[in-house]
């Protein structure tokens, strides 16, 4: 076997986040897309409560998660009235919208200790896999970017940007053969 033969399959064959860790996530993130889509849309029509309005980002979105991952970032699209509710609060909404999201995640996930605090709803998970899921509650904007509380010195709302960096990392691993990503999974 020659070398590059060797780095490439260790590179897609033993660093990857495979599927069997993947849908242990993936059902949890299920479990907390449902009970929002139920909170937050339920005079809409939704097709499918467990999917609608959640966006995986961070490195299991863009394809560089190694095995054992410890973390899987999300972002889940709230309405736009619920962004005018909290931003009309006179003493930091974007806190008090990071509370609400997270009591709604604690009704589901009752004994998972469950932080909201900065920019993320932290939902720490003991059982296997351990990890953390780090939930952005966000609103998407006319031009695919996405507007997220951040609780800290009073509150303020900040932009993402997961699309166009999902796309630029898809792009770069097509143009090298594949290798783009499997030099970010090395680098993890």
């Amino acid at each position: 076997m020659s070398l590059a033969t060797y780095f490439r399959d260790y590179c897609e064959n033993v660093l990857p986040f495979d599927y069997s860790e993947f849908k242990k996530w993936d059902n949890r993130l299920k479990e907390i897309t449902k009970k929002l889509n139920k909170k937050y849309y339920s005079d809409k029509n939704i097709e499918d409560l467990e999917v609608e309005n959640r966006y995986v980002v961070g490195s299991v979105g863009r394809g560089t998660a190694v095995s054992k991952t410890s973390d899987f970032d999300c972002i889940f699209k709230l309405p736009q009235d619920v962004f005018v509710r909290f931003d009309n609060r006179s003493n930091n909404g974007q806190s008090e919208l990071l509370q609400e999201v997270r009591e709604v995640v604690k009704s589901r996930y009752g004994s998972t200790d469950i932080k909201g605090d900065g920019q993320v709803i932290s939902i720490q998970f003991k059982a296997s896999p351990k990890g953390v899921i780090e939930l952005v509650p966000a609103f998407e904007q006319k031009n695919g970017d996405f507007k997220y509380p951040c609780s800290h010195n009073g509150g303020s709302w900040k932009i993402t940007k997961p699309t166009p960096e999902i796309n630029e990392c898809k792009r770069l691993d097509n143009d090298t053969e594949g290798h783009f990503i499997n030099f970010c999974r090395l680098l993890r």
